[in-house]
């Protein structure tokens, strides 16, 4: 009798929200290019249990894939969550009328500038492919019978992350270095998704350690947010002072 394998339902979640938000996404949406980032996001953490079920390699390259895929989508993430922030500031009366308009437009222009590299650089990644590899890894693991394997492999790397977010949160130290505290953001990210895999697929209960760790990682993010923003400034504050030259 083939039991149940608690991970195809997940995948099959996954891939439908890549199909749903990366079209409109490419149209230049913000929200679904989020969305449909944190999928690459939760598919590269699944995508290794799905490997100790799935004969072939199939699972490694979708996760080679999707990893592409992920990477493609950050950057322009990133200006999205920037030009936010500086709505926020600009409303609240931190630039004169002038300087937040220059900055508005700074931060749309390098929105344009990613978003044409983005498009650029998809047109080498076949997304169908990705889709249809993710589609073959959620039909094999409902015909085949689990081995069991996922099941360790997803408790080691839950050890793993909880090793990875001590080891950040050591190195960050008492100081204030941005690139530290961003990596202990980085591994307070991976374990919570892992950490949610293992309650979506019944090995362990960990609502609350979600919950505090999604609380952590909001303030971890604001700070990283108003950091790219600031690097961003100076950015133009850097280009205008070369045209006065």
């Amino acid at each position: 009798m083939t039991v149940s394998q608690p991970l195809r339902r997940p995948v099959k979640q996954l891939l439908r929200a890549l199909s749903r938000h990366l079209p409109r996404a490419l149209e230049g949406e913000i929200e679904p290019l989020h969305k449909g980032r944190v999928a690459t996001r939760r598919l590269r953490e699944i995508l290794p249990l799905c490997a100790c079920e799935v004969p072939g390699g199939l699972a490694n390259r979708a996760l080679r894939r999707v990893r592409r895929l992920g990477k493609v989508l950050g950057d322009v993430r990133e200006i999205d969550v920037s030009i936010g922030v500086a709505e926020e500031i600009i409303q609240a009366g931190s630039f004169d009328t002038a300087a937040g308009r220059c900055l508005q437009q700074h931060l749309q222009d390098q929105r344009q500038e990613q978003r044409e590299r983005m498009l650029d650089r998809l047109s080498s990644l076949n997304v169908c492919k990705l889709e249809r590899d993710l589609a073959d890894v959620a039909r094999v693991l409902g015909i085949r019978q689990q081995t069991g394997g996922w099941v360790q492999m997803l408790a080691v790397r839950m050890d793993r992350r909880s090793a990875g977010v001590q080891r950040a949160i050591g190195e960050a130290g008492s100081l204030y270095v941005s690139d530290r505290v961003h990596r202990v953001r980085i591994a307070i990210k991976k374990l919570r998704y892992t950490l949610e895999l293992a309650r979506d697929t019944g090995k362990a209960r960990t609502r609350e350690a979600v919950r505090e760790l999604k609380e952590t990682q909001k303030v971890l993010g604001r700070l990283h947010d108003l950091e790219v923003l600031g690097r961003l400034i100076q950015d133009l504050t850097v280009s205008t002072d070369d045209a006065d030259d």
